[in-house]
């Protein structure tokens, strides 16, 4: 839903920006956000929570105060103040058991986003128990800005079974507490011609350019919400740039790639939309030592883009050692700090 007022409205005195809204007949098991975007000419704020899908109505609020001049906003109403829910801080957290069995020595990586307009400044505490302990005890977040993420490997240090008790991992902050089931995973299963699948983590991709953080999800805000195949895709949280400016993820492959028998390298790609006034387009990017070559596709947000090129043409296809997947807006130049995921990167002939 989108609005744009004919005249600038003024919003210094009534400097938050609220809506209430419900979920009806919300599947509980899977994951709703909720994003405002506020306009003033090309600049923008904006603001993203989850939502809880067994309550009813849900109030937000997004805080202007700290813009100056006049705003063109999206919809619903403004307020002089509002209420803050002290129990209640606008964060995810994720994890990922990153080993198939769960042991002692097992992996779990943890990642948390801020979505709130304050710095998380305490620790994110692991609860342990008798059968089940982890190294670290706890996980600072560092003065954690919004917008950022920060992602933790924690380690199992003891675990016993427990018959008829199911394992999970809490996390807890302040009054609030996360639980992630734990189980052992049946192997993962490479398709012929798969190079990332990150069922089993970010696999060496790392933040490029305008680009804050990357870390493997199982769901994330912008549509469709879920990985195109498998339970993981890799998400990026990007660095306050130009819409327009490339936003970067980047991997240099562990043993050179061969594409000699399947030339035709192929990635999908999601990312945020709203940005008024524009297109997508996505660019990658193969490296071999000194030499490039690169592709430049349309893209559209709030959904899986597959993007193929034939390389067959290209003299040093058999021997691929970087790979660097982008997006950006086209048309419009304003200040834009979105999310984008890529996933089920591989060739085929």
């Amino acid at each position: 839903m989108q609005k744009t007022y004919e005249q600038p409205i003024d919003v210094k005195k009534t400097p938050y920006f609220t809506a209430a809204l419900k979920l009806p007949n919300a599947d509980p098991q899977k994951d709703y956000y909720a994003k405002f975007i506020v306009y003033s000419g090309f600049e923008s704020v904006e603001g993203l929570a989850k939502l809880d899908p067994t309550t009813g109505w849900q109030q937000l609020a997004l805080p202007l105060d700290k813009w100056k001049g006049e705003l063109y906003i999206d919809e619903a109403t403004f307020a002089k103040k509002v209420t803050e829910n002290k129990d209640y801080v606008n964060f995810e957290v994720s994890a990922n058991q990153l080993s198939q069995k769960l042991e002692v020595g097992s992996q779990i990586s943890v990642t948390v986003t801020n979505n709130s307009s304050d710095k998380l400044n305490k620790k994110l505490i692991v609860d342990t128990s008798k059968e089940l302990q982890y190294s670290p005890s706890s996980i600072s977040l560092d003065g954690l800005k919004t917008g950022q993420s920060k992602t933790v490997t924690l380690k199992v240090t003891k675990y016993i079974p427990k018959d008829g008790v199911e394992p999970k991992l809490t996390l807890k902050y302040e009054s609030r507490s996360f639980q992630f089931p734990l189980q052992d995973k049946d192997p993962v299963v490479v398709p012929s011609g798969m190079l990332y699948s990150f069922e089993d983590g970010v696999q060496g991709w790392t933040a490029g350019g305008n680009v804050a953080s990357v870390s493997a999800v199982q769901s994330f805000a912008n549509g469709p919400t879920m990985p195109n195949e498998g339970n993981y895709a890799l998400a990026a949280v990007s660095q306050p740039a130009a819409a327009d400016a490339w936003k970067t993820l980047a991997v240099t492959t562990a043993a050179p790639v061969d594409l000699t028998a399947s030339p035709v390298f192929y990635y999908h790609i999601n990312s945020y939309g709203g940005v008024p006034n524009a297109t997508y387009e996505t660019k990658v990017l193969l490296k071999s030592g000194t030499e490039v070559f690169t592709h430049t596709a349309a893209m559209s947000p709030d959904q899986w883009n597959r993007i193929a090129v034939d390389t067959s043409e290209w003299a040093h296809h058999s021997s691929i050692d970087g790979i660097e997947i982008s997006f950006r807006v086209v048309g419009n130049a304003m200040a834009w700090a979105p999310q984008f995921q890529i996933d089920n990167i591989g060739s085929e002939q």
